[in-house]
């Protein structure tokens, strides 16, 4: 048979086994635990899928289906098993970059105050599709972003409240600009806590993010 051939129905083959398999039967194992009929292809994809499975059965784990892509290319399986052991995955509800999107912005602001654009950076850093990425975003409101604002503005004019008060604004200012929250809402932040916001325009641009 020609190699061509015998490789399309090895993968196809393979194929129908990973899809039919249930998810209780994915667990971490060692190459020479599976069949002994299994060809190459079948135990790496196998042994692959068992271990990627194990890897995010915790949140801290979780993995976008583009991370999911680079980290099984990283480890040298080929480009076959890596589109078989993703598209189980996400069969098994192990990747859902939906989900992911929705999650990461929820926990973030959750944890503290982060302006849009700091969440939006932060998505795109995981390689998540523009779409699933706005689609996200429609949990931080007008209200969310003012109210972060007005949060970080308190936090730091506490903090630097040892400061002259000029400096103590300023400093307050570079942080809202350095969380990359919007003009607006900087500005009433800034009035609510200093009673004025002059200097803010000057500030647009800088990058301070310290805590």
């Amino acid at each position: 048979m020609p190699l061509g051939e015998f490789l399309y129905a090895s993968c196809s083959h393979l194929a129908l086994q990973i899809r039919h398999l249930p998810s209780d039967e994915f667990r971490p194992m060692p190459l020479g635990e599976l069949s002994d009929g299994a060809t190459t292809l079948h135990k790496t994809t196998a042994f692959a899928l068992s271990q990627t499975k194990r890897s995010l059965s915790t949140p801290a784990k979780a993995r976008t289906v583009r991370e999911m892509e680079d980290h099984l290319d990283s480890l040298n399986y080929g480009e076959y098993e890596v589109y078989q052991v993703v598209e189980r995955l996400k069969e098994l509800g192990y990747l859902d970059d939906a989900k992911y999107a929705a999650d990461f912005v929820s926990t973030r602001l959750a944890a503290k105050p982060v302006s849009r654009r700091k969440l939006r950076e932060q998505l795109y850093t995981h390689k998540l599709p523009k779409d699933l990425i706005d689609a996200a975003m429609e949990q931080v409101t007008d209200e969310t972003e003012w109210a972060g604002a007005r949060t970080v503005a308190e936090k730091f004019a506490r903090q630097f409240s040892a400061l002259e008060p000029e400096e103590r604004k300023l400093r307050t200012m570079r942080r809202l600009v350095g969380r990359g929250f919007e003009y607006e809402a900087s500005r009433a932040a800034l009035e609510a806590v200093f009673g004025d916001a002059e200097g803010l325009s000057a500030c647009i641009g800088e990058d301070d993010d310290e805590d």
